[in-house]
């Protein structure tokens, strides 16, 4: 998912998914998590205490 990340600014999202095979709702999950991620991996991160 990073490699997308790194270049979608050269690419298309949508065709590199389509090359690698991948999933929209898998990729877009992906953004989700990364950008809002949950209260376990905050604790695993040990940004918060549980």
């Amino acid at each position: 998912m990073t490699f997308i990340d790194e270049h979608r600014d050269q690419f298309a999202v949508a065709l590199l998914l389509r090359v690698l095979n991948i999933g929209a709702s898998t990729y877009y999950a992906w953004v989700k998590q990364v950008e809002q991620p949950c209260d376990r991996d905050m604790v695993d991160l040990g940004l918060i205490s549980n």
